[in-house]
């Protein structure tokens, strides 16, 4: 069984912007724009509320592509086709994927066939509904969020079609006439080429529950490809035994050879892989079938345990546990550890409150959060000698701004893996002093700056005024 790891979906190229990871972690993989194709971004539903996706892509897009295909009718190339597209689909429907050209001469080369299973990944950003003053919400992707190539879909090869630029009638189900690559197979050359997924998803011959092609609805980290510590989205972290091993003669993973693998000391179970911008799919081998069956199995996982109610059981004793493994597992459930990355700004800002709260906690400080801002306060701290009193504006980076001046605000914020509690005017009159932030135009037309990391030469006088280090979700 052979692996493919397919790039698809909206990139630098086509569509110029990342797709969606939405606050609730639901994602969808953008179709790159198509002027000629026969399907619309509207004919795809957004998985998150009842927004409509072609405006979520509009607003990402925004003025930075004034000429993008999307402007003029919103067709796209909706391509791997994972999803049944209505209802009223006939009931023997599957999943299918076309390619063509050097991309499907590749495949055939490495003798991409039946069982095999094709992982499609994409450039993937968290987004957040924009609230500017005076102007329209829209969809923008969140500040700081990582670019990412995430995997968001699958499709395990149950027929192999052999289309060309003219299909033959008859060759091929009367369902299959929606695909791009059947609809409009005159755009396409004599390798065009349908791969129609299986009914059932199969592991090492064990039925997995699963259909044979099918999207991960929610973002998690075991699909994230691209490497926590890097900035550039094409480079991975993968498991140790994607690594070719020395003297094969050839690599594992197509298009990269041995010198595009790093292995990382610090993690002995894991490779760094530089990727190559060349081709969109890169096979890899069966040489370690086991290793790729126990993984493929550990992330399908994520797409068996979707989102279920929780049932209330009754309490029980540490003499009962062992016999109510379901306890067990609701707790395990109710205790996992969230994603920072893909929470909502409001989210981020809860989260931070209660942490920041937790290192207060430990210089004698009780915290009140505020329903709405109080003399620009988010929060108060009370100390526990009853007398003193810490009005907070909390943020997200270092920030000074002229509408808190005269306040009696102290400026939380996080910077290089520590928190800091500063007096407000202390903080502007020192970054006025030694900085050139007086003479920027954010501060001198907007009467704000803010900046992450802060500003270097404002590092020693930071130091006394550091709370704690930062800990991550």
């Amino acid at each position: 069984m052979k692996i493919i790891l397919s790039r698809k979906g909206f990139d630098s190229g086509y569509g110029g912007c990342a797709s969606p990871i939405f606050p609730d972690g639901s994602m969808v993989s953008l179709p790159i724009p198509d002027d000629l194709a026969s399907h619309k971004m509207s004919d795809i539903p957004c998985p998150f509320g009842d927004h409509d996706l072609e405006e979520v892509t509009r607003d990402l897009v925004g003025g930075r592509h004034p000429d993008h295909p999307l402007g003029q009718n919103g067709r796209v190339h909706l391509d791997p086709y994972l999803q049944r597209p209505q209802s009223s689909a006939p009931h023997d429907w599957l999943p299918a994927y076309g390619q063509d050209g050097m991309a499907q001469i590749h495949l055939a080369h490495q003798q991409v066939e039946v069982g095999d299973i094709f992982l499609f990944f994409g450039w993937f950003r968290q987004v957040e509904m924009g609230n500017a003053p005076d102007t329209k919400r829209h969809w923008q992707y969140v500040r700081g969020a990582p670019s990412m190539h995430v995997l968001f879909g699958w499709l395990q090869v149950g027929e192999v079609i052999t289309v060309g630029p003219r299909p033959t009638p008859g060759a091929y189900s009367a369902w299959l006439a929606d695909h791009p690559h059947i609809q409009d197979a005159n755009r396409f050359g004599n390798q065009n080429t349908i791969y129609v997924a299986s009914h059932d998803l199969v592991i090492n011959n064990k039925p997995l529950g699963l259909p044979g092609g099918g999207t991960f609805t929610k973002y998690a980290d075991a699909l994230r490809l691209t490497h926590p510590d890097s900035t550039n989205r094409s480079v991975w972290q993968l498991p140790r035994w994607f690594m070719p091993s020395a003297g094969t003669g050839r690599p594992t993973l197509s298009f990269h050879p041995h010198e595009c693998w790093e292995v990382e000391p610090q993690h002995p179970q894991q490779v760094k892989l530089n990727t190559r911008a060349r081709g969109q799919e890169f096979v890899l081998d069966g040489a370690n079938h086991q290793e790729q069956c126990d993984w493929l199995s550990q992330l399908f996982k994520l797409a068996q345990n979707q989102p279920a109610k929780r049932r209330i059981h009754p309490p029980a004793t540490d003499g009962d546990m062992d016999e109510l493994p379901e306890v067990q597992h609701a707790q395990d459930q109710q205790f996992r550890r969230v994603n920072y990355a893909i929470l909502s700004s409001r989210q981020q800002e809860n989260v931070n409150f209660q942490k920041v709260s937790a290192l207060l906690a430990d210089y004698g400080y009780m915290t009140l959060r505020l329903s709405s801002d109080w003399e620009g306060a988010d929060f108060i701290a009370q100390h526990m000698d009853g007398t003193t009193f810490l009005k907070v504006q909390l943020k997200s980076r270092f920030t000074i701004d002229k509408k808190y001046q005269g306040k009696d605000l102290h400026i939380c914020f996080p910077d290089r893996g520590v928190w800091y509690l500063c007096p407000h005017d202390l903080l502007v009159a020192q970054a006025l002093r030694v900085t050139t932030i007086e003479r920027t135009d954010s501060w001198g037309s907007a009467g704000s700056y803010h900046a992450s990391p802060a500003p270097k030469a404002m590092s020693a006088f930071l130091e006394r005024y550091a709370l704690g280090p930062i800990s991550h979700v």
